[in-house]
């Protein structure tokens, strides 16, 4: 089966402040302060006594819809104060729903991440953008993200 190509051309950015250069608003933390920092968008999650799912942060100011036979992408770049694992989602608060659950590993250096998503089922509204990761019992993990899209394909 032949996949093409993500189409940029045709393609809208869902969210806004994608480079943080606004501030973080309206990108936030559910517990844990944020930070801006050198214009990106910061969080150290603590060490914990379990490895506990953390969000680090959240776009759904205001939700988006996915739209059935569309194809997305989300795109980012991240590094971390050491080797780890985010996870990039698209979910529904009520009933809780999450259409893509991706992870991916992080480095010490800013790398770039793609991740591609196609929404086959019908469409769906009150849709939020987040990235989390487990808190680790051992170390403080601070996060950094910048260049955070969501296109559409149109």
């Amino acid at each position: 089966m032949h996949v093409s190509a993500f189409n940029y051309e045709s393609a809208i950015t869902i969210n806004s402040n994608v480079d943080f250069s606004l501030g973080i608003s309206p990108w936030y933390a559910q517990t844990v302060q944020a930070r801006a920092e050198n214009g990106a968008y910061c969080k150290t999650l603590p060490a914990g006594p379990a490895q506990v799912f953390e969000s680090i942060v959240i776009y759904d100011t205001p939700t988006f819809e996915l739209i059935q036979g569309k194809r997305y992408s989300i795109e980012f770049d991240v590094r971390s104060n050491r080797n780890t694992i985010v996870n990039a989602a698209m979910t529904i608060a009520s009933p809780h729903v999450t259409y893509i659950d991706q992870y991916v590993s992080v480095s010490t250096e800013w790398q770039s991440i793609i991740v591609p998503y196609e929404h086959f089922v019908p469409t769906i509204g009150r849709v939020s953008l987040g990235f989390g990761a487990i808190i680790p019992p051992e170390n403080d993990t601070t996060y950094c993200f910048d260049n955070i899209s969501l296109l559409q394909e149109q």
